[in-house]
């Protein structure tokens, strides 16, 4: 076995050189924490080198969005050579169902001798004559990003991808895929167009119908609803899902009330449930809400429901009714009295922001204190908060030497500038939103441009920390 030394930044600047001129997509790489990680690895740069046109774009970007691209991108361009006669959408099905079952078995390949087998099950009678399952599987093998050894043993390039398209598949069962992933299982073959678009469950939208010789036209895509409850039950509530599962889940759904709505049905269907029938699925599903959206329980009556293992670390419980459920191995935070350090109104006087010495903030509604969301993610204690003039977006400054920008409403950290040495005491937006200033313990001042997260200016002179910075109502002082 050979490993491979990660690359340096430099190496990783270097080899993202080699694909594109653009300086600023480099940086959107380099500045996001789990993409810098995955370009380290060599064999996993690939990846990030065939989601170059899309970042290239400007598309939103993150793990689980460079998979997609980079999977995409790769596999409408095995169609375009006419090196495959499937669809994109039969090869996401085939490599969501495959990847599915070796994880379920924790077994990372499959010989070529099961794909006949494999194949018969997933696409019903289109692959019924021997002649048309050698063509699919081979086409299905050879197309896949798939790897063969010597004993004929297929598995992926790395587990991470498995893990990808079973939270693809997860997502799309549940009725929560997000639209830009939803459009790859849109590219299906067997689609008249002509038909209204129409919403299908995962397990029935692929395995299209013979008519004679040909396909069965159907209507096209819409959306995923959930799966029936039992086939939910036996696939996502039987062991609880791993963290890396979800955290490449959580990119890919949607943040619109009717996603909320839909998870927390889930949660609602297991009151009076037996826990044979309900399993771990309430549990699992609790966990993927309070992520998505850390208030998806508050005010809820969950009284009777089954939510074994549920990690509610992150969940806002007041008003959450949970008498008699069964919170088997379930997670809370323990009490923190942590400390308010900042807090600061929203430009409309609606909201406010308060920034704690767990690394937590939080926005409140100024009518009657409710708390509408938490950011997680300063690893120490936020010493200051500001919104921008607009009050779409949060700046914070942290004792972990960093600056965070977050979107207000979904609670997405858009950038992480980083450059102090020392604590960030202080941070402020220009009068016209476009510039940030930070003040730090490190002795400097540092000037940020929103957009990009760039550093323009460090200003130096104190000979002590820098506890607060505030621009002149003009923004040139």
């Amino acid at each position: 076995m050979l490993h491979l030394e990660p690359f340096t930044e430099d190496q990783i600047r270097e080899v993202l050189g080699k694909r594109t001129t653009s300086d600023d997509s480099i940086e959107k790489i380099l500045g996001n924490e789990q993409l810098r990680e995955l370009a380290r690895r060599p064999l996993m740069s690939e990846l990030i080198l065939e989601a170059l046109p899309e970042i290239e774009q400007g598309k939103p970007i993150d793990i689980s969005r460079i998979y997609l691209y980079a999977v995409t991108e790769k596999m409408n361009r095995d169609i375009k050579a006419e090196r495959t006669f499937t669809s994109l959408a039969d090869k996401l099905y085939f490599l969501c169902e495959v990847s599915y079952e070796m994880l379920d078995r924790d077994n990372m390949s499959l010989n070529y001798l099961e794909f006949p087998e494999r194949l018969r099950r997933l696409f019903g009678p289109v692959v019924q004559k021997e002649k048309e399952l050698d063509h699919w599987r081979y086409d299905m093998m050879g197309q896949a990003m798939l790897i063969r050894d010597d004993d004929g043993n297929y598995k992926p390039a790395h587990r991470s991808l498995l893990e990808f398209f079973v939270a693809y598949k997860l997502a799309a069962s549940l009725g929560v895929l997000a639209e830009d992933f939803l459009a790859v299982a849109q590219q299906q073959e067997c689609v008249a167009h002509s038909l209204p678009a129409q919403a299908y469950r995962w397990s029935e939208y692929f395995t299209c119908e013979m008519a004679g010789e040909e396909r069965k036209q159907i209507a096209p895509l819409q959306e995923f609803v959930r799966e029936e409850w039992g086939k939910l039950r036996q696939e996502f509530g039987d062991k609880p899902w791993t963290k890396a599962v979800l955290d490449l889940m959580l990119p890919m759904v949607r943040r619109d009330d009717e996603s909320i709505r839909r998870l927390q049905q889930v949660l609602i269907d297991t009151k009076g449930m037996a826990t044979s029938l309900a399993g771990r699925l309430g549990g699992n599903t609790a966990t993927l809400l309070t992520q998505v959206n850390s208030i998806g329980l508050q005010n809820l009556d969950l009284e009777n429901s089954i939510l074994i293992g549920a990690d509610l670390k992150q969940a806002w419980l007041l008003g959450t009714k949970l008498t008699n459920a069964n919170l088997t191995d379930a997670l809370f935070l323990k009490p923190n009295l942590s400390a308010v350090n900042s807090v600061v109104f929203a430009p409309d006087g609606k909201t406010f922001a308060t920034g704690h010495s767990n690394g937590n903030i939080w926005i409140w509604r100024t009518e009657d204190g409710q708390a509408l969301e938490l950011f997680r993610g300063h690893q120490n204690t936020v010493r200051s908060v500001a919104y921008s003039p607009d009050g779409r977006q949060l700046a914070s400054g942290s004792y972990d030497k960093t600056i965070r920008l977050w979107e207000v409403g979904s609670g997405e950290c858009q950038q992480v500038p980083q450059g102090h040495q020392n604590w960030v005491n202080s941070v402020a937006y220009s009068p016209d939103g476009r510039q940030l200033a930070s003040g730090s313990s490190d002795n400097t001042i540092r000037l940020w441009e929103v957009g990009s997260g760039e550093c323009q200016q460090v200003l130096q002179g104190h000979q002590g920390s820098v506890l607060s910075v505030a621009y002149s109502p003009d923004g040139r002082q």
